[in-house]
């Protein structure tokens, strides 16, 4: 049997046009691969470029010939075993000569269909021995992703017998013997057998295999039986099914974008089924075909749906993305289609990225990803769209009288409340209707047509810095940003239609940025369009927390301030500035003066893109109940106005970080020094005036609740002894547990016969399984490094300290709270382990032994623990020092990553370097610690000469190394 019958010659759906009309039909072509556009070897769109890709083609295809012409021509009567050896030897050459292509620079789509024509060889001589004589009247047809041509090295690969042979058992014989074979050498395949009528059936009864089998392809067997079945094919399930098909298609493609994120700039992102990956170039040309007959870029621009340029972007973003799955593929050795955060820096250096910081490397690979993933999301998006517009039913208009009516203004039209130009020239006769018809479509609460946000693209070119700088775009653009609510779906499409960019180039320089920062989940120009999206939400919200915020945004002035300055917030991360603040304010100032922003709305807009971080960090990284800490938040904002706006700014920038990174508490304290501070700019009287009232209303509901279970004088002793900071985030219920927790302590010291026994804690456990944590309550003696010796024992009981609460009477009983979760982070619920952790603590807390910290790593180093959940990025250990905000106190702030035993590290290093610990704030994001101490010498003064800082700083630093090694897993 010829080894290699039509090799280069696809039986498939095309179009016949005789100028005037068109139609679908049969025809046999001969196909050459895409050139690989962002290959090293053709980068550029030329000639040159295309003519080489297509030698690199022909040179494989002779090799692959010679190869199989060499190799597998199996003799009769050769073993099967002898024959699989060289079925799989000679698989095993040609995927190695593809896995060095890939490594030289080739393209995605020529390594993918290189690997597509291996296995047409393959599978051709693997049928041949497994066909009978006389032969059975059986087709192997390539479908999915092997019919069209285009396979990565560990996909599967699906086939169907297409067959008309009655006798089944002879059908089945061939079958097994093609299929056992294959997997014999190790492919993994998906496979179907059916006859012709049996196909057509199950593609009109399933969308998914309707279009496996529309890109279906003749591998080998009887052309004519496969081209009956395409020809019917076209005329049971295409034709008249064109809406039916387009609709389930937009669905597919919705639930599958919601599924994986919902967005093109996640960290870690799907290439395949991901927004802008691969699913979605190819939802594009199933559709296509169902519309335009067409199932190539090159028809969809010949028919006037795409211009030469989108049909270049697009073609670059899927040989960019598929070059990137084959990557995958080979570094995992396994079909695999996330770039996850490990796998990013080997895939930017594979392709050849130079810079010699791995940050930048991969911030550069990621980037292009992003850029290209874009592409595909927003221009097949459009494309799509187009596609599913269908014309109002008569009812619908007669429902909607308004509907039926053509509004025509400034040059556009506005019908079923799709705007649309009037004339393609319309930007060219005045270029200020780029940025009005922005504004009409906020006004109008329109979407724009697609053909105009094209339009749109294509005159980018005339907004130039006199543009930028015009008096009618000044007062459009602030006009956009007043519309309290209405701002982020416009400067969205502002953005997608690269408008956004070119209007502000500062914003246009975050497109697509990597953040190689723990906390954030999106890049730059996403996270800042997310921001400005929570701060739309608020002025209708009805649920917290964003209803928390609504009186505040319908009371201030500024609103178009306050979106400006969000959008500028974070523009200096891409001048890769340590301090993005600076380098922002910097471009914030060349955009008031370009916009001539009046001296009061500058000032606004400068103090909120510098100081955007300050409330957030004082109210979670600070002891609020100091008042140099309130004190602190009052000058940086000065007045009630500034308060107001930037306390708005504060949320929206949190929140937009990713929804899980705020939380009830984030919101308590930060409403807590959002209170202080609005009292202490009022006058200090009206501050503790407040919070009287506060304590008061708490202690009546108190009291009533505990009437006739304790004595008032202990009730009201609590009240008196308490820190003012406790009653600001604590309700009723949680104070009577807590005196309940008191009481029982109190009571044992009256039992008490050893000293041991009066230092015995009282231990309470809640948990928390939605929140994964279990909230541990304890109650003691305050004493000398008690907080270490409560952290050792959680770490000693393989507990993991997420954060802790720090509460002293002021006749020394101590109420400490700590979130705690298990080794898989979740909330402890396990008895035993519970009991454990009890033990744990009375033995660190009734004796004065200390605890063995270095048994206590050894045994960590034998259970390492398993790879976290949050785990996204290397997370630097910063260590900094505050003498400034509190007067009587040092603070110490360490951001490191998050490990079982840290906090007891860093506690444990604190008390033996003679300091007291007098308040702290622990918290955990995405697999950060971020922990604050405020310490005193044994004098009770804070630590001031810089000899001794620096001797903390390297013992702390010291302390982490040493735990990173011990919680290492052993070297093999």
């Amino acid at each position: 049997m010829n080894t290699w019958p039509q090799m280069w010659n696809l039986r498939c759906l095309g179009i016949i046009s005789n100028g005037k009309s068109a139609r679908l039909c049969l025809v046999t072509v001969a196909t050459y691969p895409r050139p690989p556009h962002s290959s090293s070897f053709c980068s550029q769109e030329t000639a040159a470029g295309r003519m080489l890709g297509f030698m690199r083609q022909d040179w494989f295809q002779a090799k692959l010939k010679a190869h199989a012409e060499k190799s597998l021509a199996i003799k009769p009567g050769t073993k099967r075993s002898e024959a699989v050896r060289l079925y799989k030897q000679f698989l095993k050459v040609e995927t190695h000569r593809l896995f060095m292509e890939h490594r030289g620079g080739a393209g995605g789509c020529e390594v993918a269909q290189g690997r597509a024509a291996v296995l047409d060889v393959l599978l051709r001589h693997i049928f041949s021995t497994a066909q009978l004589n006389p032969p059975v009247p059986v087709s192997v047809v390539a479908i999915g992703g092997y019919g069209r041509g285009e396979l990565s090295p560990y996909s599967d690969i699906d086939v169907m017998f297409l067959h008309n042979e009655p006798d089944r058992a002879r059908l089945a014989m061939v079958v097994e013997n093609t299929l056992y074979l294959l997997w014999d050498i190790g492919l993994k395949v998906g496979h179907s057998t059916r006859t012709m009528d049996e196909a057509i059936e199950q593609a009109n009864a399933d969308m998914q295999s309707k279009t496996a089998l529309i890109e279906s392809r003749l591998v080998v067997g009887n052309a004519s039986q496969y081209d009956r079945f395409r020809e019917t094919l076209l005329r049971k399930c295409v034709h008249g099914h064109v809406d039916e098909y387009i609709a389930a298609r937009m669905e597919d493609q919705r639930t599958r974008h919601e599924k994986y994120g919902d967005s093109v700039y996640m960290q870690e992102p799907n290439v395949k089924n991901g927004c802008g990956g691969l699913r979605d170039f190819q939802n594009l040309t199933w559709m296509a075909f169902f519309k335009y007959g067409v199932l190539t870029l090159d028809g969809l621009r010949q028919k006037g749906f795409l211009e030469k340029a989108e049909q270049r972007d697009l073609e670059r973003a899927h040989d960019f993305i598929l070059r990137v799955r084959n990557s995958l593929h080979y570094l995992t050795g396994r079909a695999c289609d996330t770039i996850n955060l490990a796998l990013q820096p080997q895939i930017a250096s594979e392709f050849g990225y130079r810079h010699h910081d791995v940050l930048r490397k991969t911030e550069a690979f990621m980037r292009d990803y992003y850029t290209h993933a874009r592409n595909i999301f927003l221009l097949t998006n459009a494309l799509a769209e187009r596609m599913a517009l269908t014309e109002p039913s008569r009812l619908s208009a007669l429902l909607h009288p308004r509907a039926r009516k053509t509004e025509e203004f400034d040059g556009f039209t506005l019908r079923h409340n799709i705007l649309n130009a009037k004339s393609p020239s319309i930007f060219k006769e005045d270029r200020h209707r780029l940025l009005r018809v922005f504004l009409h479509l906020q006004q109008r609460n329109a979407k724009p047509g697609p053909e105009l946000c094209s339009l749109i693209r294509q005159n980018l070119r005339l907004v130039d810095r006199s543009f930028q700088r015009a008096t009618e775009t000044r007062d459009t653009f602030l006009a956009i940003l007043q519309r309290k609510g209405q701002v982020a779906r416009i400067l969205r499409l502002m953005h997608e239609t690269g408008f956004l960019g070119k209007l502000l180039p500062e914003f246009g320089r975050l497109t697509c940025l990597v953040q190689h920062e723990f906390f954030h989940r999106y890049t730059a120009d996403e996270h800042t369009l997310h921001v400005i999206e929570h701060l739309d939400r608020i002025i209708d919200a009805i649920e917290p927390p964003h209803a928390s915020y609504k009186k505040l945004f319908q009371n201030i002035e500024h609103a178009d301030v306050l979106y400006l300055a969000i959008l500028l917030h974070d523009v200096g991360k891409a001048a890769n500035a340590p301090r993005h603040a600076e380098a922002s304010l910097k471009a914030a100032r060349n955009v008031a003066t370009r916009l001539r922003l009046n001296a009061d709305e500058t000032a606004h807009l400068l103090f909120l893109v510098r100081d955007h971080l300050k409330l957030a960090m004082l109210s979670q990284r600070r002891d609020l109940d100091d008042q140099a800490t309130i004190d602190a938040a009052a000058r940086i904002v000065k007045d009630p106005s500034n308060l107001d706006l930037l306390m708005l700014m504060t949320f929206a920038d949190s929140i937009g970080t990713g929804p899980k990174m705020w939380t009830d508490w984030k919101q308590a304290l930060l409403w807590q020094l959002y209170n202080h501070t609005k009292q202490t700019l009022a006058g200090p009287d009206r501050a503790r005036n407040i919070l009287s009232r506060r304590i008061e209303q708490l202690y009546k509901e108190v009291s009533a609740k505990l009437q006739n279970k304790l004595p008032l004088e202990e009730i009201y002793s609590h009240f008196e002894l308490m820190p003012a900071s406790y009653y600001i985030n604590t309700n009723p219920d949680e104070i009577t547990r807590h005196l309940g927790l008191v009481h029982q302590f109190l009571l044992r010291q009256h039992q008490a016969e050893t000293p041991e026994d009066t230092l015995t804690p009282i231990i309470a456990w809640e948990p928390f399984p939605a929140q994964s944590h279990t909230r541990l309550s304890l109650c003691t003696w305050d004493r000398v490094g008690l907080f270490s010796k409560i952290c050792g024992a959680l770490t000693s009981a393989n507990l993991n300290i997420l954060s802790a609460h720090i509460y002293t009477r002021s006749d020394q009983v101590v109420l400490d709270f700590f979130d705690v979760c298990d080794r898989h982070l979740a909330a402890v619920t396990d008895e035993k382990t519970l009991r454990a952790a009890e033990t744990a603590l009375l033995t660190a807390l009734t004796s004065r032994a200390d605890i063995d910290f270095g048994h206590l790593l050894a045994k960590m180093r034998a259970t390492p623990r398993p790879p976290g959940r949050f785990r996204v990025v290397t997370i630097p250990t910063l260590i900094e020092f505050d003498n400034e905000t509190t007067p009587r106190r040092t603070i110490i702030e360490v951001q490191t990553e998050d490990r079982l035993g840290l906090l007891f590290a860093l506690t444990q290093t604190i008390t033996g370097l003679g300091l007291d610990i007098s308040f702290a704030k622990i918290s955990t994001e995405k697999g950060a610690a971020i922990d604050t101490f405020y310490v005193q010498d044994h004098n009770g003064r804070p630590v001031t000469d810089s000899d001794r800082l620096a001797a903390i700083r390297a013992r702390l630093e010291e302390a982490i190394a040493r735990l990173e090694r011990l919680s290492a897993p052993p070297k093999a």
